[in-house]
């Protein structure tokens, strides 16, 4: 068994490129993160002598809470912590070190991996789960994603970020940075459950910088320094609108309401991201034609192949609207011990 160590970006890179190129012929068994370096921060200020302030202590329980999420979504297709056991959080709490002087946050990535090892050899053989392991240790803690949210932080603020200032940011990075940011993109646009830990990194990202705002200067993985004035505008929520998606994918039926014969309101579960939302049908024409079908997935327990629209701002979701019943996976039933049937 040839065994791939990561202990830098580079490293990941090539076993991301590896995945996308042959899946198959990754053994999850054979994957080691050691050597890495710790991720730092530090902090100068009044406050910061060997402490930490409970803000900054909120941007690491956030922090937290995300490495919960993707371990979740990674073993049991659902980021709802309530599963994991004591064991598991226990093994996959993050160890912070504050050094001496001004405030170093230490956090050791060597650790986190050995403590997600602890909680799945045995139990589980899954190289999607290594997978989005080593994607969530890249995705927020690599210099490379860093660069790039600073950058578009920064042309934001700046009120620069138009197409042609986005190409700029993408040219300004080294080539290992764009070539890792153009790998991230890729696992996420062919891993869905990838592509939540991707868009959710941002968030927490951007909740933990805020949280250093107190602080005078902040160096971040020695990568960048900003002042607590500069983290406070980087990270200054913009006002958004509910933006139009679409949330394709294979579902689990959970309820199907039709006693209005007016609206037809269904409760469905995505069976990589384990969202649950509420949609309606596209129309009273539609409800003849597919409430059967996803009655039959209902009662049957079976996973349905839908096309919704929704809008969407930030991590919520409304109006969803349920197009087309296009697949009911007949010969895959439910097991609610498990509550899911996905890989």
């Amino acid at each position: 068994m040839n065994r791939i160590t990561i202990s830098n970006e580079l490293d990941a890179i090539s076993f991301f490129e590896s995945y996308l190129e042959h899946p198959e012929l990754i053994n999850p068994d054979s994957i080691r993160v050691e050597g890495w370096d710790v991720f730092r921060i530090h902090l100068t200020g009044e406050k910061f002598h060997n402490s930490i302030t409970p803000s900054v202590m909120k941007g690491i329980i956030d922090l937290q809470q995300s490495l919960y999420e993707a371990f979740a979504l990674a073993v049991y297709n659902d980021k709802n912590i309530s599963r994991l056991t004591i064991a598991q959080k226990k093994h996959l709490e993050i160890q912070v070190v504050i050094t001496e002087g001004s405030t170093n946050l230490d956090i050791d990535i060597n650790a986190l991996f050995m403590g997600f090892v602890n909680e799945t050899v045995g139990k589980m053989s899954s190289t999607q789960a290594m997978l989005l392991f080593v994607f969530f240790i890249v995705t927020y803690f690599g210099h490379s994603a860093w660069k790039s949210w600073m950058d578009k932080k920064q042309a934001i603020a700046e009120k620069e970020i138009d197409s042609e200032t986005q190409k700029h940011l993408v040219d300004s990075l080294s080539d290992n940075n764009k070539r890792m940011v153009d790998v991230l993109e890729k696992v996420a646009t062919n891993n869905e459950k990838a592509k939540v830990i991707y868009v959710q990194s941002d968030e927490t990202r951007n909740r933990l910088v805020r949280s250093t705002r107190y602080a005078d200067e902040i160096n971040i993985n020695n990568l960048t320094e900003i002042t607590g004035e500069n983290a406070e505008e980087l990270t200054r929520q913009p006002r958004t609108g509910w933006e139009v998606v679409r949330l394709d994918g294979r579902y689990r039926l959970l309820s199907v309401n039709s006693t209005s014969t007016l609206e037809r309101k269904v409760k469905i579960r995505n069976l990589d991201t384990g969202r649950e939302i509420t949609a309606s049908l596209e129309d009273s024409t539609l409800d003849n034609q597919h409430l059967q079908r996803l009655g039959s997935a209902e009662w049957g327990l079976h996973p349905a192949t839908l096309k919704v629209k929704a809008k969407m701002k930030l991590d919520q979701v409304k109006d969803a609207v349920i197009i087309s019943v296009d697949n009911i996976e007949e010969d895959i039933k439910f097991d609610d011990s498990e509550d899911r049937n996905n890989d």
